[in-house]
């Protein structure tokens, strides 16, 4: 599993078109270095190998951190991405009438921030449909969907290995939830994060448009459907130290993503 970092060249030319000054290179963070062309010789392009662990990038440039938990390695945080890997935009849908009429299909591809509050993304992340979740893909495996190269939305077995790692349902919940009551409500039960997958109490929007949940559920889309109208999904609550999956909610619903490497 690797990582490629995109470098983008710019030659500034004065003069004539021999006569040169820089060559400016534009990192993904946004930021230049500069380097006179006259002492470069040659360039090329290397990979550097990506160990579970390590910050990996969105193509929006948000960074997030990683873990390894037994054979597989996840975000350690919500994805916050607001376009796919192509450029293509995700809909942004913040008034609840236009939302409530998304249809409960693998077309309707819409996110939000919650309570259309963007200071909730850096902690919690986007809230997205299932079709935006999975970027129109319900063949259920390997669907790379809204998440970087390299990265795939996990589907409902990965979820159940997942599971079966930390001890089973009874108490993945805790397993997975972040410690404390800064982003859960009390008394978040068996919470101890001993995962590290450090999962917040991040809320949802429902089908009709609300938000609801924030502090009291964390709800993270898989890529398996359960029908054309419902995807399976993990459920974990601040009342218990439980994880459930569930298919009860349709498509239209706002959840999180967390993605697994390939």
């Amino acid at each position: 599993m690797k990582k490629t970092i995109f470098i983008f060249f710019v030659i500034f030319l004065s003069g004539s078109i021999i006569a040169q000054t820089n060559m400016l290179i534009r990192k993904t963070d946004g930021t230049l270095i500069s380097y006179p062309t006259n002492e470069i010789d040659s360039i090329y392009f290397e990979t550097i190998p990506f160990s579970c662990g390590d910050q990996i990038s969105d193509i929006d440039g948000n960074t997030y951190n990683t873990v390894e938990i037994g054979n597989q390695c996840w975000f350690q945080e919500n994805l916050k991405v607001t376009h796919y890997t192509n450029g293509v935009e995700i809909t942004l849908i913040t008034d609840n009438s236009i939302w409530s009429n998304l249809g409960d299909d693998n077309t309707d591809k819409a996110y939000c921030w919650f309570n259309n509050d963007i200071s909730n993304k850096l902690i919690h992340g986007a809230l997205y449909t299932y079709a935006a979740a999975t970027n129109g893909d319900n063949s259920g495996n390997d669907v790379q969907g809204a998440c970087p190269d390299g990265w795939h939305l996990p589907n409902a077995t990965e979820w159940n290995t997942l599971i079966d790692f930390v001890g089973g349902w009874a108490h993945a919940g805790g397993a997975f939830k972040e410690t404390g009551l800064t982003t859960w409500n009390s008394p978040n039960d068996g919470a101890t994060n001993s995962s590290g997958l450090t999962v917040h109490g991040s809320g949802y929007r429902a089908d009709s448009g609300p938000f609801s949940g924030f502090g009291n559920y964390s709800i993270l889309w898989s890529s398996s459907e359960s029908s054309s109208t419902k995807g399976w999904y993990l459920r974990i609550d601040y009342s218990n130290d439980g994880a459930f999956i569930d298919d009860t909610y349709p498509k239209s619903r706002g959840f999180s993503i967390r993605c697994i490497a390939d």
